[in-house]
């Protein structure tokens, strides 16, 4: 029960990315404010699990942080997000920065793990080389977190906006998105070497 009301007040909270601009127009619009809530609830939540067992703390954490960074990838494939562009996951990564952030202050060990994927697609989608995780022993060292069908699905609604160099924005061409999707998704019809890591692919 404690799980379900947990991951409810968290659900409630993410309910508020519908308001969410995913294609802004500068780096400055996008994410933030719901992540801001999320995280006040998780500190205030940390206060009143700091008297109960540390074992059952410890799960309560994991499964909540998991619930969010499963939820936000979840968010960015669904259908009801038309389309994202680079200032939007620019926004994103410092959102992500945060929630790491929030779990290295529980002192729980690999907390912060839980946000891994969120964190292995933000990193790739922001690099100068999108068409690097075509490679297989790239994609084991880099991204072995990182669900390949989401990441085609995110890229399915990539909007190019021009490059801002001095944030680490590049300029992702929707044909390299393109290239990369279409590779990916003709991979997936044959097993993949990596498919050890989780099942993903």
């Amino acid at each position: 029960l404690t799980f379900v009301l947990i991951n409810d007040k968290i659900d409630s909270m993410l309910s508020l990315s519908s308001n969410v601009n995913w294609a802004p127009n500068s780096p400055g619009e996008g994410s933030g404010e719901f992540i801001e809530d999320i995280i006040s609830y998780l500190e205030t939540l940390l206060s009143v699990l700091l008297f109960l067992p540390a074992a059952f703390r410890e799960v309560i954490l994991f499964t909540a942080c998991k619930h969010i960074s499963t939820s936000i990838l979840d968010i960015l494939a669904s259908g009801s997000v038309k389309k994202v562009n680079l200032y939007a996951i620019y926004r994103l990564r410092k959102d992500v920065e945060k929630l790491e952030e929030f779990a290295d202050r529980t002192h729980v060990s690999a907390l912060s793990g839980c946000f891994l994927e969120l964190h292995q697609l933000v990193i790739l989608l922001l690099s100068e080389d999108l068409e690097r995780v075509l490679n297989p022993e790239i994609r084991r060292e880099e991204f072995s977190q990182l669900s390949m069908h989401r990441l085609t699905q995110v890229l399915d609604k990539i909007k190019e906006v021009p490059a801002m160099s001095g944030l680490g924005i590049p300029r992702l061409k929707k044909r390299t998105c393109e290239i990369v999707t279409k590779a990916l998704r003709e991979r997936r019809q044959i097993p993949f070497c990596d498919c050890m890591y989780h099942g993903k692919s």
